[in-house]
């Protein structure tokens, strides 16, 4: 085989004589990394001092508990300070529930409206109460 001692040149195509420079591209990382960790460390003392003075400025509140009264109506369950149950409380609101529906009672006395219990209402509403009662 011939060998080819002419060295082929294209005067059209351009190219990078020069590669990138590794030591600009290695101090930028080492800098970013630098900065990243000293922010880190900023944030971390700042937080930590911030926690420190809210803890020293507000003690603990549990002597306090003892002396709040009762909150308002909805209360979440179970009540901590009378240690009623959900269940409990519904028990106790059914039994009221099913003694104004079963019993006879004033709704208003001045204005003369009262309460029957719900079954005689729906027998008089179900035309059974006429027969029941002939004089009315």
């Amino acid at each position: 085989m011939a060998e080819h001692e002419e060295v082929l040149v294209n005067e059209e195509v351009n190219y990078e004589e020069s590669d990138i420079n590794t030591r600009l591209l290695l101090g930028s990382v080492i800098l970013l990394v630098v900065v990243t960790a000293c922010s880190m460390m900023l944030s971390l003392w700042i937080f930590n001092s911030l926690e420190t003075r809210q803890v020293q400025s507000y003690p603990t509140p549990l002597p306090l508990i003892e002396l709040r009264p009762t909150p308002p109506q909805p209360r979440l369950q179970p009540n901590a300070l009378d240690r009623s149950t959900a269940e409990e409380d519904m028990e106790t609101m059914n039994a009221r529930e099913d003694a104004i529906l079963d019993t006879y009672g004033w709704v208003d006395e001045d204005e003369g409206i009262v309460r029957i219990p719900i079954d005689r209402a729906i027998d008089i509403l179900g035309g059974e109460a006429e027969e029941e009662e002939p004089g009315r």
